[in-house]
C-alpha cells in the first residue's frame, strides 16, 4: 500500500493519531453534562444538552463544527416548521414564580 516510503507512513499515523485525540476528546466532553444527544444536521454534527434543575428544564444546542451559523438555521427552521404546526390551534402558556 504504502511501499516503504516512510513520509506516507508518518502521515498515515499522524492522521490515526489525531482522529483517536478528537474522539476521545469529544467523547469526554458530552459525558460530562447531565443528558446528551448528539444528532446530525445538514452534515454537521450537533449536541443536544438536557438538564433539569431545580423544577425548570434547560436545553442547549452547540456545535462541533467551523461554521457558526448552522445553529441559527437549525433553530430558524425549527421555528418555522413549529409556527406551522399551530397555526390553526390556541396555545395557552401557564406562568410560574420565578420566570
Amino acid at each position: 500500500m504504502l511501499a516503504g516510503n516512510l513520509d506516507s507512513y508518518t502521515r498515515l499515523l499522524c492522521t490515526l493519531g489525531m482522529l483517536v485525540l478528537f474522539i476521545r476528546y469529544i467523547v469526554r466532553y458530552i459525558r460530562e453534562l447531565d443528558r446528551s444527544f448528539p444528532f446530525w444536521y445538514k452534515g454537521h454534527l450537533l449536541i443536544l444538552y438536557y438538564a433539569v434543575k431545580d423544577h425548570r428544564e434547560d436545553i442547549y444546542i452547540s456545535s462541533i463544527s467551523l461554521y457558526l451559523n448552522i445553529l441559527k438555521q437549525l433553530i430558524k427552521e425549527y421555528r418555522e416548521n413549529y409556527l406551522n404546526n399551530i397555526d390553526k390551534k390556541i396555545t395557552i402558556f401557564k406562568h410560574r414564580e420565578g420566570d
